[in-house]
C-alpha cells in the first residue's frame, strides 16, 4: 500500500439525488446492494486528503475524496461497532463508547500517519471479512515479522493481499503475496512497509506452515520498483506501482 498520497484538495459533491437519480435516503441501499467494489480504487481515495468530514448519511454535504471512499467501504462492508473498534487505539475506543462517534473522526482528522493507519486497517478487515485465502493466518504472518524483522518490538502491522489465491508454479510450495506495513504503536507514524512472499509449506494441512522467504521494503523517496523486479513476478510489480503512484 501506499504510504500516504497527494495532498490535493479536490471535493465532490453527492446527494441521495445523485446517487440514486430520485429524491430519498436511499444511500445505504445504493452502496451496500452496488456490485463491482474497486478496492484499490477507493483505498487510493481514502488516501487523496487527510481532513474529514466523515459522514455515513449524505446530506447534500460536501465532501473530500478520502472522506467519501471510508464511508463507502464501511458501508459497503457492513463495518458494525466491533469492525469500528478494531480500528482504533483503545483509549479512543473508550471515547467513543462514552461519547459517540465524532471521536472517531476526530482522531482520524489529528495527523496523517492516523489516517494511513485506519485507512490500511480498513483494507485488513475488509479482506478478513471477505474470507480472502482462508488457509493464510494473518496473524501467524505478522507473528513472523515481528519475530524476524523487527526483532520483537511491540510494532503494529498491516498486511493485504496483492493476488487473490495461491500461485502455484510446477511442484513448488504454493506462494502468496501480501503488502505489508509496520507502524510505530505510540505515533502511528509509518515505520517501513513493502512486500512479502510467504510459502505454504506441507501437504497435510495439519502440517503445513508459513514460511517468509522475501521482503523487500518499499522506498518512498526513491520508488525502488527495480528491486521488486528482481524477486516477485511482473503482475505483483505492477500491483505495487500501482499501489504507490509509480508509472511502469
Amino acid at each position: 500500500m501506499i504510504s500516504s498520497a497527494s495532498k490535493r484538495k479536490e471535493k465532490i459533491y453527492l446527494s441521495f439525488n445523485d446517487a440514486n437519480q430520485k429524491s430519498g435516503n436511499k444511500y445505504y441501499d445504493y452502496i451496500i446492494n452496488s456490485k463491482g467494489i474497486n478496492l484499490d480504487y477507493y483505498y487510493k481515495w481514502a488516501l487523496t486528503n487527510q481532513e474529514t468530514n466523515f459522514v455515513f448519511e449524505l446530506m447534500n454535504c460536501e465532501l473530500t475524496t478520502g472522506d467519501l471512499a471510508l464511508s463507502i467501504l464501511w458501508d459497503r462492508f457492513r463495518f458494525d461497532d466491533e469492525n469500528m473498534e478494531g480500528l482504533f487505539p483503545i483509549e479512543i475506543v473508550d471515547k467513543y463508547r462514552k461519547t459517540g462517534s465524532n471521536n472517531l473522526y476526530k482522531w482520524v482528522q489529528e495527523d496523517i500517519n492516523h489516517r494511513v493507519y485506519i485507512t490500511n486497517k480498513t483494507m485488513e478487515i475488509i479482506l478478513q471479512k471477505e474470507g480472502v485465502n482462508r488457509e493464510i493466518n494473518i496473524n501467524e504472518i505478522k507473528k513472523s515479522i515481528m519475530k524476524k524483522y523487527v526483532k520483537g518490538r511491540d510494532y503494529i502491522i498491516t498486511c493485504e493481499f496483492l493476488r487473490w489465491g495461491p500461485t502455484v508454479t510446477g511442484v513448488s510450495w504454493p506462494k502468496y503475496y501480501l503488502w505489508i506495513n509496520i507502524f510505530n504503536p505510540n505515533s502511528y507514524e509509518l515505520v517501513a512497509e513493502g512486500t512479502i512472499r510467504v510459502a505454504l509449506i506441507g501437504n497435510e494441512k495439519e502440517s503445513q506452515k508459513l514460511d517468509i522467504t522475501d521482503f523487500i521494503k518499499f522506498d518512498d523517496n526513491k520508488q525502488n520498483i527495480q528491486e521488486f523486479e528482481k524477486v516477485f513476478p511482473h503482475a505483483i510489480v505492477e500491483q505495487i506501482a500501482y499501489r504507490n503512484d509509480i508509472e511502469y
